[in-house]
């Protein structure tokens, strides 16, 4: 049996260490902007530095709702960021995001397997779902 949350954890750390983060966020939202206009629409006026940091902390915040099962702040909050009535981001763009990140760790983490693809797509879906359900909340 695979442990998909101890698959997450070794290849955030691995693709999150001081040697591979940049790479890895750089690499992500260069991918994202890339994959359909209303993203670059989204991200025009963004501190890029900003935003990478946030995405790290956002992946944390993903997977503590996946082993938690329970809601907190950091996650309202950006299920308010990107609702409709902050930043408007159609669900859509749930899947597009997710495929960037999967995409992104085949590029940077150089242990990946089919299992850790699976274990982001599993660790990453409940908070997904919890940011669409509150979307327009």
């Amino acid at each position: 049996m695979v442990d998909y949350a101890a698959e997450f954890d070794a290849s955030f750390s691995r693709v999150t260490e001081p040697a591979t983060r940049d790479q890895f966020l750089t690499r992500f939202y260069e991918r994202f902007v890339a994959a359909d206009a209303l993203i670059v629409d989204k991200f025009r006026h963004t501190d890029m530095a900003h935003q990478k940091e946030m995405l790290r902390e956002s992946l944390e915040v993903m997977r503590d709702f996946f082993l938690d099962h329970r809601s907190n702040p950091h996650l309202l909050t950006l299920a308010r960021i990107h609702g409709g009535r902050g930043r408007d981001i159609p669900p859509r763009l749930y899947l597009t995001w997710l495929d960037c990140v999967v995409a992104t760790v085949h590029d940077v983490d150089p242990e990946v397997t089919p299992n850790v693809e699976l274990a982001w797509r599993i660790v990453m879906a409940p908070g997904i779902e919890f940011m669409k359900f509150y979307r327009d909340r």
